[in-house]
């Protein structure tokens, strides 16, 4: 069976290759702390948004080996090499949680529309 997000957030937290901040934040500064962290990091109160944020999963190469399920680096390259060669076709369903608000033209209100802000200069 594999993993699923959730789980693979709890393997990190086990091993120690992950952090939870309580503590609120302002998204601008989450790519310096990410930056200078030696561990992944889980943001749970982001001044302003109502989601938490998670950054640095595949950071490190052990973290990348963890997150695909590989021993080695390289094994990492040949899964990448094979999901180019094969990729898989997208499946196409009729209705999600996802489709379940809509909003059209005059309906959308551009403040909710939430977007990261990134400091000047950075992409």
């Amino acid at each position: 069976m594999q993993e699923n997000f959730r789980q693979f957030l709890d393997r990190l937290r086990q091993t120690g290759e992950l952090v939870d901040l309580h503590q609120p934040v302002d998204i601008r500064h989450i790519a310096t702390l990410v930056d200078q962290a030696k561990t992944a990091l889980y943001f749970h109160k982001v001044i302003g948004y109502d989601v938490p944020v998670v950054s640095g999963l595949i950071r490190t190469r052990e973290r990348a080996m963890m997150a695909l399920g590989c021993e080695t680096y390289r094994e990492i390259e040949d899964k990448l090499t094979q999901a180019i060669a094969r990729p898989i076709p997208p499946k196409y369903v009729k209705s999600s949680p996802t489709r379940e608000i809509v909003q059209l033209g005059d309906e959308l209100a551009a403040e909710s529309v939430r977007t990261a802000e990134t400091p000047a200069g950075r992409r």
